[in-house]
């Protein structure tokens, strides 16, 4: 029986066990959270804008001035540059064949043969086109003279640069004539050429000839 004035006390509360449990983070899970799935995102933005554009769409937007400039700088480094001309280049090919450049060479000689130099000397001193022209004529001159019925060797011999002895080469008979018929058939337009190429026109009649 309680005292009067005493309160009677409460009965203690019944432990209750909650199923509930807190969520606490894992440390290994937070610590492996990938934040890369927000770029991807942006990623799959930026991929979805730009498949928009095919590839002609890409060729017709303009290049930037930059571009062009190095462009234009990287061209210009294979450009040629000008290349500078002999005198002699300015000289025309003498319309005539080598045969007959070779017959004129023996026919104006003091004794009427020469050898190989001599008509190369001849060539160069009276058709400045060959000397600035590539050396490949020379062998084109001794061909002719070795296969060509218009030349023969003479009997004399001349001592050459070297004390080498070089054999002389004249005209045929044949070659004579051949070569005169030749230069009476030349057409005034090819007359006009010969003289404008040789060094001295104004000996053409004599040196021809005609």
């Amino acid at each position: 029986m309680p005292f009067p004035g005493v309160s009677k006390p409460l009965p203690p509360e019944p432990h209750v066990t909650s199923s509930y449990k807190s969520f606490k983070p894992d440390r290994k899970t937070q610590s492996t959270v990938d934040c890369s799935t927000i770029e991807e995102s942006d990623d799959e933005a930026l991929t979805s804008s730009s498949e928009m554009y095919t590839e002609d769409d890409r060729c017709s937007i303009p290049s930037p001035p930059a571009s062009r400039l190095r462009r234009a700088a990287s061209q210009a480094k294979y450009r040629k540059a000008p290349v500078q001309k002999s005198p002699y280049d300015l000289w025309p090919r003498p319309p005539i064949n080598y045969c007959n450049l070779i017959s004129l060479a023996l026919r104006n000689s003091e004794e009427g043969s020469l050898n190989v130099q001599q008509i190369y000397s001849f060539v160069r001193e009276h058709f400045p086109f060959f000397r600035a022209a590539p050396e490949g004529w020379k062998n084109t001159v001794r061909h002719n003279l070795c296969f060509s019925s218009s030349f023969e060797k003479s009997a004399g011999w001349v001592c050459a640069d070297g004390h080498r002895r070089s054999c002389l080469w004249k005209l045929t008979r044949q070659g004579r004539r051949k070569f005169r018929t030749e230069m009476h058939s030349l057409s005034e337009e090819l007359l006009r050429v010969l003289r404008k190429s040789m060094n001295k026109p104004a000996l053409m009649e004599l040196m021809f000839g005609m």
